[in-house]
């Protein structure tokens, strides 16, 4: 076994990957353009009901309401099936990229055990800083926009990453548990740092699905779920400062209003 020889191999087996990728960003995008017909569809329906209601009033019986409701009732089902079905699409998609990008990393650490191929963790590091170097301050990111590094939000805290397409949430000064990450190019290049390596498989979140998208980190070392999908909860940018997730925001109020009650 030789540099070249895994090299060769590893280029072959990657030979398909794009147009896997490709077959399923074209079955989400089918699945996208029939959500937004079935979506169209409930919208319609509700803007007849309420248009007959502004038209007679609300006392007035709408004889095609108690038609409208059931098909209403099945778009929205169908609706929720082609999200879900969407889910487990780009979920697939990552975790074919993750599967060989955790194939190559093993072959590497193989040929720098044999001898073969010398440690790179001074070229590794000094990489690693320059891509996870933040932009500016608030979200930015470098070229391409599409699979560029997304600096995080003031300081370094609550940082997430975007590289190849692939996130995982960054390390971040008061989250000391590693991250639920699939693929980074600075764990590519640096070994040693491999902590930051999660299972892909493994689940996160209120969802309790894989690592995929933009992520934060509860600041509660004690937290069940640990990291969390921003659209699960409520997010669109990284906040600035400590950040606890709801669940654990609740039970923190809870433990408040009883010391609160024991005091009187």
């Amino acid at each position: 076994m030789d540099t070249a020889s895994v090299l060769d191999q590893y280029v072959q087996d990657l030979s398909n990957i794009p147009n896997e990728i490709a077959h399923i960003l074209e079955e989400i995008r089918d699945k996208d353009l029939k959500f937004y017909e079935t979506r169209k569809r409930i919208q319609q329906r509700d803007n007849q009901i309420h248009k007959f209601i502004r038209t007679h009033g609300s006392l007035r019986p709408n004889p095609k309401e108690a038609q409208a409701y059931p098909k209403i009732r099945a778009d929205f089902e169908k609706a929720i099936q082609l999200q879900d079905e969407k889910c487990e699409l780009a979920s697939t998609s990552l975790y074919l990229v993750a599967k060989h990008y955790k194939r190559l990393q093993k072959e590497i650490e193989k040929l720098e055990n044999t001898g073969l191929l010398a440690p790179a963790d001074e070229f590794a590091d000094a990489l690693a800083t320059r891509l996870l170097l933040p932009t500016s301050r608030g979200t930015g990111t470098a070229t391409p926009p599409h699979s560029g590094l997304t600096s995080s939000t003031g300081s370094s805290a609550h940082q997430t990453n975007n590289i190849s397409g692939i996130s995982y949430p960054g390390a971040t000064s008061h989250v000391k548990r590693p991250a639920p990450t699939t693929a980074t190019i600075a764990t590519a290049a640096s070994r040693k740092d491999s902590s930051l390596m999660g299972d892909e498989d493994e689940i996160y979140c209120f969802c309790r699905q894989v690592s995929f998208g933009d992520m934060i980190g509860c600041d509660n070392e004690n937290c069940k779920y640990e990291w969390f999908h921003y659209g699960c909860v409520g997010l669109k940018e990284p906040p600035q400062g400590i950040w606890y997730c709801p669940a654990c925001t609740k039970t923190t109020k809870e433990k408040e209003t009883k010391k609160e009650r024991k005091k009187k």
